[in-house]
Formats: structure tokens, C-alpha cells, sequence
């Protein structure tokens, strides 16, 4: 009993002391442990933006209004380009002008949306001035139960490499899909170019293709593709210095300094506008076909190693690209050279009059050529002009009557040297062709047509835009010229068979008008009528020498009705034409006739006739020796009297001669 109590009592004293020490552990315990946590919590948050700092990722936080800079890490002070990111800095100071604006938008879609938003690759330039390709994610920050993000988090992450990569993996698929999907040589050519331009960020550039020593352009990127660029069609080989040394070298030529590094002239840098250049030699096997020129026009710049690697890996495979193009391009000349021959051949039997055939053949020329223009000159019969005789264009410009002199322009010179012509740049080259650039032409190739070895016109053919004919351009032209040759010789031979006709004919009604009666003026009309029907004439006119008044009385005259009076009588005394071939005893035609000068008799009768933008001729009637009379003709035509024709004419003035000789004068003029 005495145990129990003695136990009783210590525990309850023990209680008395326990108690109290209890209640305070258990009002510390929990503050210790939220200590413990909040500490803990604390380093937590603080060891990510340890981390953060001196992590390659680069980060920041952006607050508002106007998306001020609150805090960053190194990584994003390296990558803004101005301001050093320095707090409260807004992000059109930290960035270019274009990434500012995106990055300010994709901030604003995160606002609104309340989510993060990533960035497609955005390209910005380094501190080494080369362009570096990033990723950003953009994630809006709230506190609980706030609708309004309180700031704006941005992550980027460099992608250069990755991008860089890619572009290659893109870029050759496309070459690829281009070599299989296409063989046209200008579009892989085009495609080529464009891809090197891409994978060196580029803003410019020019391919450059090898023929006949001479650098061919091909195609064109950037600001060169605007008509007016001061890049060339073709320049010799040794007067592109950095193309001959990427191609002898078999590698690919970064100038990161083009003004300072001494190896582009400095007149082709200003006129160029370069600042920086990239020239990939194009190698297919181990032949040299030509180069790009990747040219940066707005600044200086440094081309990383990965772009000039990839730029050769991708020029070796656009230049087998080309080459495989090429091949097929050869193939398809052949086969459109036998359908040319074909068409022109068809050309040749679809007619025999000249006229028909020459419009037909230019036709044909400027389809199977793919030109703007094709155009037919033949050589006059003194050979010393081309006259034209055809044209397939879509210019108005006036053609009829044109002459040319042999061994001036592109045509003359194609017939005086009897080969063939071409002029790329009609107007840098300073080429004087009236005819062909009152078509619009701006690049023109001429070939000599020969029958029997002897050149009688020339083909010429033509195109609205600088164009640089190639080798194909001029087998194509030659065997189409070769073969129109044939279809001009049947149809010449026929047309002089016809004109052999015509001529016989007509100095055949001529002199059966003269034998048929003696009556002067019955015989005038019907030579008249046999002039108008075989020549073409739209007014014509015989008179006989009235000595005892010193004038020209007319006997007939066709194309006026009634015939005015002072017409039916010309004095010897008023200096015009009709008056000149008589005093003179020669055919004179209106060629010689200056316009601006013409007699003011001349002019009259011009005006009265309608002669004045026609072909008119007088000549005198001599029987002996001794004048008896005089003709007049008009055609409705500007074309130059030919000596053929000047023959005929003679002729029937010989024949008119004698009957008016023979028989006496009308009573009545």
C-alpha cells in the first residue's frame, strides 16, 4: 500500500513537471519544421537561378508595361546586341528592329492566351558578326488567384548548328527532288543558286555558267534579278579573278571584307554593291562547269566554317544537278531540231508564193525558238541592202519598206561576214539596230540564209530581255536557217518564173496594143490598162512631147477620174519630176527625191495622185535618141525600184516609143 502511494505520488509530480515542457515542444516543433521547409524551399528556388546564371540557356524575365528587362542571365547578355542587359531596358533596345517586333508578339499571343508560346527560328547577329539561328519560349508568370501575368519569362536556346543541319538536309533533298521532278537546265540552275543562297544566309548572288572560255550567266538571286543590274551575260574568263582561283583551287572562296581584301576590283565592288562574298566553284567529276557568287550587299559579315563546308558539299551536287540537266537538254535539242526541219520543211511545200512561205517560216522560227521575235531580210538585187520580208512579232512597230546596209548592225554584219551574229545586251553593247529595237528586242542572234553556198538574206530572231543565246540556242538556229534556205530558193525560183511571166506578158499586151491600131491614144489606154494589171500600179500616165508648146500632153491616165486640167498639160518650164526625166533622158525615182526639199509642183501633184507615202517613178519615151514623150507611175508600196524592174519599165517605154513616133498626135488634148 505504502508502494502504491509512494508511486502515485511521483508520478504525479512528474506530471506537474512534464506537462509543461510538453506544450512547449509542441509550439516550437511546427515553426521549427516550417523553418525547416521554407529554408529548404529557398535553397531550392535559389540553386535553379544559380543555375540559371552561368547556364547556356539563355534566360530573362521581362515586366510591363513595354516589356522592360527585370533580371537575365550571362547567356542573354551575350545574345541582346545593345544595352548590356541592363535592368529596365525594353526589348527594342535589346534586339533589332524585326526581332523586337516578333519577339513582342509572340509576348503578346503568351499574354493573352495565358500559355506559353514557341518561337519558330529566329536569326540574330553576334557579337563575331555572323548570323546565329535561336528558338524562344515564352511563359507568362501570374500569383495566385491573378488573372494578369505579373511578368513574362523567356527562354532561347542556340539552334545554329542544328538549323544549319537542317537547311543542308532540306537544301539537298530539294536538289534532289529537283533532279528527279525536272531536267530543265535553267530551272535546276535557278534551283541550285537559290539553295546556296539559303544555307549561306545570303542576301544576293549570281551563277555563273563556263562556255566558249567566256562566263555565262545563268541566273540571278536578290537585288541582281532587277532588269537594270550591272551584272553582265557574259564576261571573258580572266576577268572574274575570284571565280578562276575557286575553280582552279577546288575550293570554295570566302572574302569576309571584299573592300579591304584586295581580290575584287573595287569598281565591280561599288557597282555590285558587295560587302561580302562567298564564290563556290561548281565541280562536276573532276571538270569545272562554272560558279556562284553568294554575295552580302547590306554589311560585312563572316562566313563560319560549317557554311563554306556546306556550300562546297552542296555546290559539288548541284553541279552534277546541272550536268545531268545538260545532258538531257542535248538530248531534247536533237529531237526538237528534227521537228523544226519538219515544220520548216512543211513550211517550204504548204506554198509556192515567196510571201506566204517567208510569213509561215517566221512563224514557225519564233515557236520552235521561244522568242518574242523572228524577222526575214533578202538581199535587194544590187546586193547591197536587205529589204524586209517577213516578221513574227507582237510589236506594231512599222517594218514594211525597211532596208538595211549590208555589213551594218547585227543583221548587215551577219550578211557581209556570212556567219552568225549575236548581241546579248543590245543596249550595253551599243549596237546600232534601229530595226530590231523599234521592236522592243533587247537581245537578238542573226544567221545568214545561203542558197548554193551564196548567202541571199539573213534570219534573225529576237527577245524582250537580255538573253544569253547558248550553244544549243545557235545549232538550233543554224539547222532551222539551213532548211529555210531550202524552203526560200523553190520559193524564189518560182517567184521569178512568175515575174519572167509577168514581164513577158505584159510587154506583150504592150505591143499588141501598139500593132492594133493607129489611133495614138486608143494604144495609150490599152498600154495603160496592161500597166496597171501586170505592175500593180494605182496611177499611171503617158504623155507625148508637144514641141510646139514646150510641153507634155497627156494621152492617158488611170487612177483619177475626171483627170484634173493642169495635169493633161506639164510645161517644160516647171522643174518636176516628169519635167526632169525628160530634160535629164533618166528614170527618176522618188528614192532620190529628198522630201523636205521636193519641188512645189511636185508636192501638188503628190497631194492630187496620193503619192506622197507611195513609190512613184518618171521616166522619159526616147525613139533614137530624141525624146517623144514621158510616163508616170505610182505603186501603193514603198518598196525600192529594183533594176529588173526599172528594165521593164524601159521596155515598155521603148515600145510606146515607136508608136508615138509613127503615129500622129490627137487633135484634141
Amino acid at each position: 500500500m505504502s508502494l502504491f502511494l509512494a508511486a502515485t505520488d511521483i508520478t504525479g509530480n512528474a506530471a506537474v513537471i512534464i506537462w509543461p515542457a510538453t506544450a512547449v515542444a509542441l509550439l516550437v516543433l511546427p515553426a521549427a519544421i516550417a523553418t525547416f521547409i521554407i529554408l529548404r524551399f529557398l535553397r531550392r528556388l535559389r540553386s535553379p537561378r544559380e543555375a540559371l546564371k552561368n547556364a547556356p540557356l539563355a534566360y530573362a524575365r521581362f515586366g510591363f508595361p513595354g516589356y522592360k528587362l527585370l533580371d537575365c542571365n550571362q547567356a542573354f547578355k551575350q545574345l541582346s546586341i545593345s544595352a548590356g542587359g541592363r535592368a529596365q531596358t525594353s526589348l527594342a533596345e535589346l534586339f533589332p528592329q524585326e526581332t523586337a517586333a516578333q519577339l513582342s508578339a509572340l509576348m503578346d499571343k503568351s499574354v493573352a492566351e495565358g500559355k506559353q508560346i514557341a518561337s519558330e527560328e529566329l536569326t540574330l547577329p553576334s557579337a563575331q558578326d555572323r548570323n546565329s539561328v535561336w528558338s524562344f519560349d515564352i511563359i507568362p508568370a501570374r500569383r495566385r488567384k491573378q488573372a494578369i501575368p505579373v511578368h513574362v519569362t523567356m527562354f532561347a536556346n542556340d539552334i545554329t548548328e542544328q538549323a544549319l543541319a537542317s537547311r543542308i538536309r532540306q537544301t539537298a533533298l530539294r536538289i534532289s527532288s529537283a533532279v528527279m521532278s525536272s531536267l530543265d537546265e535553267d530551272k535546276t540552275v535557278r534551283i541550285v543558286l537559290e539553295s546556296l543562297a539559303y544555307i549561306t544566309g545570303t542576301d544576293a548572288g549570281v551563277l555563273f555558267l563556263l562556255e566558249d572560255d567566256q562566263w555565262e550567266r545563268r541566273a540571278r538571286y536578290g537585288v541582281y534579278e532587277n532588269e537594270g543590274d550591272p551584272i553582265r551575260l557574259r564576261l571573258p574568263y580572266e576577268d572574274l579573278g575570284t571565280g578562276v582561283a575557286a575553280i582552279e583551287n577546288r575550293q570554295v572562296l570566302a572574302i569576309d571584307d571584299a573592300a579591304g581584301d584586295g581580290r575584287i576590283p573595287a569598281s565591280r565592288i561599288n557597282q555590285c554593291q558587295i560587302k561580302s562574298s562567298l564564290v563556290v566553284p561548281l565541280i562536276s567529276g573532276d571538270r569545272p562547269i562554272g560558279a556562284a557568287w553568294l554575295i552580302q550587299t547590306d554589311r560585312m559579315r563572316t562566313f563560319s566554317d560549317e557554311q563554306v563546308e556546306f556550300a562546297g558539299v552542296l555546290g559539288s551536287h548541284g553541279a552534277l544537278a546541272i550536268e545531268n540537266a545538260a545532258v538531257y537538254q542535248k538530248e531534247r535539242l536533237a529531237r526538237k531540231s528534227l521537228e523544226a526541219i519538219e515544220a520548216i520543211s512543211e513550211a517550204g511545200l504548204a506554198s509556192l508564193d515567196i510571201d506566204k512561205v517567208l510569213s509561215e517560216l517566221v512563224t514557225r522560227v519564233r515557236y520552235f525558238q521561244k522568242m518574242d521575235a523572228a524577222v526575214i531580210f533578202l538581199l535587194d538585187e544590187s546586193r547591197r541592202f536587205l529589204e524586209y520580208r517577213a516578221s513574227a512579232t507582237g510589236s506594231t512597230a512599222p517594218t514594211e519598206g525597211h532596208r538595211i546596209k549590208v555589213g551594218e548592225s547585227l543583221l548587215g554584219r551577219a550578211a557581209a561576214e556570212e556567219t552568225p551574229k549575236k548581241i546579248d545586251d543590245l543596249e550595253q553593247d551599243g549596237d546600232e539596230s534601229p530595226f530590231l529595237k523599234s521592236l522592243g528586242m533587247k537581245s537578238a542572234l542573226a544567221v545568214p540564209l545561203k542558197i548554193y553556198g551564196v548567202v541571199e538574206g539573213v534570219l534573225g530572231i529576237g527577245n524582250k530581255q537580255k538573253t544569253a543565246f547558248t550553244v544549243g540556242d545557235w545549232e538550233l538556229i543554224q539547222v532551222i536557217a539551213d532548211r529555210a534556205s531550202l524552203a526560200v530558193q523553190n520559193s524564189m525560183l518560182h517567184s521569178q518564173t512568175l515575174q519572167e511571166l509577168t514581164k513577158a506578158t505584159l510587154l506583150g499586151d504592150v505591143a499588141a496594143a501598139c500593132a492594133g491600131s493607129f489611133d495614138l491614144k486608143e494604144i495609150s489606154n490599152q498600154a495603160i490598162d496592161a500597166i496597171v494589171k501586170h505592175l500593180g500600179c494605182r496611177t499611171a500616165s503617158i504623155y507625148y512631147l508637144d514641141r510646139e508648146k514646150n510641153a507634155l500632153a497627156n494621152l492617158a491616165f488611170s487612177g483619177l477620174d475626171p483627170v484634173p486640167q493642169h495635169l493633161k498639160v506639164r510645161s517644160l518650164d516647171e522643174g518636176t519630176m516628169l519635167v526632169r526625166a525628160v530634160l535629164e533622158r533618166r528614170l527618176i525615182s522618188q528614192d532620190e527625191i529628198d522630201p523636205d526639199h521636193l519641188h512645189p509642183g511636185d508636192m501638188y501633184i503628190f497631194k492630187q495622185v496620193g503619192a506622197e507615202n507611195e513609190r512613184l517613178c518618171t521616166l522619159p519615151i526616147v525613139f533614137n535618141d530624141d525624146v517623144v514623150g514621158a510616163m508616170a507611175l505610182v505603186f501603193p508600196d514603198r518598196k525600192p525600184f529594183t533594176p529588173s524592174m526599172s528594165y521593164t519599165i524601159n521596155s515598155i517605154a521603148n515600145q510606146l516609143a515607136v508608136a508615138i513616133h509613127s503615129y500622129p498626135a490627137p487633135e484634141e488634148n
